[in-house]
């Protein structure tokens, strides 16, 4: 009785082990499920959506980092849950490009301080690829000359005059939305809406009481994203550009001011949040290596939030 007990164990035993090397393989390459934990990505993601990252979309990112605790990514239990003794090379199998317009899941590139698998993780939209040419003009974005059409879902400051609000708040609530972040001072009030909700707010108003973008910072910049094999030559201008990914292909001890040309080993992405005023992303990360991609976005398999709780019509949705 004994002996077919310790069978039954030993049986369940292995079975249990099994499952858990199955899932750890899926999760290590080929998918991770992703919390999001900012409206840096609304109204495409909300905070407290859970979604599903296909590793495999842009090929396979090997593991760097042997030496780690299986199911945690930098802690555990409030200690570091990896070592970086034993490191490997970044290795990618099936290589693909990202395309434009991807919700991308990816490393901080700025950490350099930690292995490159163990830094933390950002959510982002790509908006241009190696080898395009960017130029953004307030907030105005060209893409290799052309001038890009914003997704309805960005998010952005718009404005309209105080003497106006019973009458365009009362317009906002027949539509059922909801005001982000509204603030006010003298002359005008402030809020944070999607441009689809402005369009359907405008449709609404006469012209005198339209909202209006609130541009409070001209931002203007002209990039070229770098792309593997591609050599520029560095200026004064362009060089403060791209110096922390010189410095991060070939490390500290080349001196960049010494250069005149640069080849680029990898190649790069540059990923802007569809939320402009509450998002990491390459205005502050600046270009995104290939070698920090994790995967795409692709379905939100959960969602929830502290004041609506399960958001049952978010299940299983594409990630747009």
């Amino acid at each position: 009785m004994f002996q077919k007990k310790a069978q039954i164990l030993k049986w369940w035993g292995k079975v249990f082990l099994i499952a858990l090397l199955i899932v750890f393989i899926i999760r290590a390459f080929f998918i991770q499920s992703y919390t999001v934990s900012s409206s840096q990505m609304e109204t495409a993601l909300l905070r407290g959506d859970r979604v599903l990252v296909n590793k495999v979309s842009y090929g396979i990112r090997m593991p760097m980092t042997l030496l780690s605790i299986p199911f945690t990514f930098d802690t555990f239990l409030g200690f570091k849950s990896y070592s970086d003794l034993v490191q490997l090379g970044y290795h990618r199998l099936f290589s693909k490009m990202v395309d434009r317009n991807d919700v991308v899941l990816f490393n901080n590139p700025l950490e350099s301080d930690k292995p490159l698998d163990k830094r933390s993780l950002y959510l982002s939209r790509c908006v241009a690829v190696a080898g395009d040419t960017i130029i953004v003009k307030g907030s105005d974005f060209y893409l290799n000359g052309i001038k890009s059409v914003s997704s309805p879902d960005l998010l952005q400051s718009f404005r309209f005059e105080r003497s106006s609000r019973d009458t365009i708040l009362a317009v906002v609530n027949s539509l059922k939305i909801s005001p982000r972040d509204i603030s006010m001072d003298s002359l005008s009030v402030y809020s944070t809406l999607s441009r689809y909700e402005v369009f359907l707010i405008n449709q609404k108003l006469p012209d005198s009481l339209q909202l209006k973008l609130n541009v409070q910072e001209v931002l203007s910049y002209d990039l070229i994203i770098p792309a593997s094999g591609m050599t520029i030559t560095l200026t004064e201008f362009n060089r403060p550009l791209y110096n922390q990914i010189i410095n991060d292909e070939v490390g500290e001890t080349v001196k960049i001011e010494d250069l005149k040309s640069y080849t680029f080993l990898y190649n790069y992405y540059w990923f802007l949040s569809d939320n402009a005023d509450d998002a990491i992303d390459s205005r502050s990360l600046g270009f995104i290596s290939e070698r920090n991609i994790i995967g795409k976005a692709s379905v939100i398999w959960y969602s929830s939030s502290d004041e609506d709780g399960s958001r049952w019509n978010r299940l299983f949705s594409c990630v747009k």
